[in-house]
């Protein structure tokens, strides 16, 4: 059994209540439905601190899109699979939740999220399709989307796929920071813009050779690097 987490009493802390309590199982095939959440500390971080207005976007769906739901959030979901989408509608209207702001998109994200016009986001949730590259362009075609301040989450960091998304993103300490690691799920907020279009492979502290020196923001080395670069050249000069 999952661990039971304390929720108050407004409209998404009912709502996550009930989840636990009746654990739907949205995913699947209708003669093989199971669970695929996300973790209930996740979900309960979701319904204490998503307002209502924050336009959000996540790849898969699930107990996730009922909380963002209910949260009043204006929600885009992007999954191929419209039986779960329907589950997730039904469910909503059994129990009082609105789902007229969120948007179901029945497609993979890979074709969908390049042409997609996304608009400011407030926060990206990532838990669809965890093949490689999956995970990597959902970040890529979203990340410029998410507003600075925003927040993004990574789920399922088990995975080697989505571990290694983790551990880019919390090497690239100048754009993103960790604000949680909360089971299998990390917490990401955006520092600043852009992020995705580094004007040099080595401003990217995972590529880069010098990686081991992260923690000294790029703009500095980069700096270093140059000054050595003329007291180089200027001792080559002195010795002809």
């Amino acid at each position: 059994m999952l661990a039971r987490c304390v929720v108050d009493e407004s409209l998404p802390g009912r709502t996550l209540r009930a989840l636990q309590d009746e654990r739907p199982l949205f995913h699947g095939a209708d003669h093989d439905r199971v669970n695929w959440q996300l973790g209930d500390a996740v979900l309960a971080r979701l319904a204490q601190r998503v307002e209502p207005g924050w336009r959000t976007l996540e790849t898969g769906c699930g107990y996730s899109t009922v909380v963002l739901a209910a949260c009043g959030a204006t929600h885009t979901v992007v999954s191929p699979e419209t039986a779960e989408h329907e589950r997730i509608v039904a469910w909503c209207a059994d129990h009082g939740v609105g789902t007229d702001r969120v948007r179901f998109v029945a497609d993979r994200s890979q074709r969908v999220l390049p042409g997609f016009d996304l608009g400011p986001l407030d926060l990206v949730l990532i838990d669809g399709d965890h093949a490689f590259p999956i995970p990597f362009l959902d970040w890529y075609f979203t990340a410029e989307a998410l507003v600075v301040g925003g927040t993004l989450v990574v789920d399922d960091v088990q995975i080697r796929t989505i571990g290694v998304l983790r551990d880019f993103l919390r090497a690239e300490r100048d754009r993103w920071r960790l604000v949680a690691d909360v089971g299998t799920t990390a917490v990401f907020e955006k520092l600043t813009s852009p992020v995705t279009d580094p004007s040099w492979w080595r401003h990217q502290p995972w590529a880069s050779p010098d990686r081991g020196r992260r923690s000294v923001p790029w703009g500095v080395r980069r700096l270093v690097h140059r000054r050595l670069g003329r007291l180089r050249r200027l001792g080559r000069l002195r010795r002809r």
